[in-house]
């Protein structure tokens, strides 16, 4: 395993300090991801609290997340399927 390094990002206005054994660019992507979902749901809403806006904002990439997911194993369950299909065909083929 690689080494936690340090990395200063700034999240809706804050400082923090984020330990990780991910590339710079792999910490500050994330970052600017909940950092972008946090402003939008305080542009968008009539929210002020940055917590309540965090967790919004969590559940928000917990959505595509989970949405990524589903859709990952929809595509995988379609390449088995393929798959399956291909080899019987083929078993089919050399009798």
């Amino acid at each position: 395993m690689n080494e936690k390094k340090s990395y200063k990002v700034q999240i809706f206005r804050e400082p923090y300090v984020l330990l990780s054994d991910e590339s710079e660019s792999f910490v500050l992507k994330a970052a600017e991801i909940v950092d972008s979902a946090m402003k939008e749901i305080s542009e968008q809403s009539m929210i002020t609290d940055p917590k309540k806006i965090a967790v919004l904002a969590a559940l928000r990439i917990a959505d595509k997340l989970l949405a990524y997911e589903r859709d990952y194993h929809k595509e995988e369950e379609k390449k088995v399927a393929l798959k399956n299909y291909i080899d019987q065909e083929l078993s089919i083929l050399s009798l």
